[in-house]
């Protein structure tokens, strides 16, 4: 309770990212529903309000489908309708494997890594299915890039990662 009001205060006048909402237990997501709906949130006895001036995004993520979950009562019914009411889909990397690749560039890009993707890196991306989603194709990235000797990942080293399986759980 106490990291979810840390995390609110640190994002106060900006954006607050909520990965997974689906895995908040049905009491956190109820918290969650009152700091959307009345910028107030309240756990055990800190309570904070926030300023109805200050703007406070709050954006969600779900790998799960939450009318599904709503249905079966695993998902908090208020939360569900208030943020069922802006929904912003976004279709898995398996079905955009051109993003795939752009991705992988973005990480690797720059003075950030020093890594380059050769062509035939570039193809396997594609080729992936990426059932991680974007969460594995980052874990791939890192782990081939600690593996590589020459600093350009290969479709190779791509795939020696996912063939053993050398990556910490999503």
């Amino acid at each position: 309770e106490n990291k979810l009001l840390d995390r609110v205060e640190e994002s106060d006048g900006g954006t607050l990212f909520v990965d997974e909402v689906d895995k908040l237990t049905l009491y956190h997501q109820g918290l969650l529903y009152h700091l959307i709906k009345d910028k107030r949130i309240s756990a055990g006895e800190r309570i904070q309000t926030l300023d109805f001036n200050a703007r406070l995004t709050v954006c969600t993520a779900s790998g799960r489908n939450l009318d599904e979950l709503n249905r079966q009562g695993d998902f908090h019914s208020d939360l569900y309708f208030l943020l069922k009411d802006e929904q912003l889909h976004i279709a898995p990397l398996r079905e955009r494997r051109a993003d795939a690749v752009s991705l992988a560039k973005m990480l690797t890009g720059g003075n950030v890594t020093g890594l380059t993707l050769s062509e035939d890196a570039k193809e396997w991306i594609k080729g992936y299915d990426w059932p991680g989603n974007t969460k594995e194709l980052i874990q791939v990235i890192k782990a081939a890039g600690r593996r590589t000797l020459t600093g350009s990942l290969t479709g190779s080293d791509l795939q020696r990662v996912v063939t053993t399986q050398q990556l910490p759980p999503l």
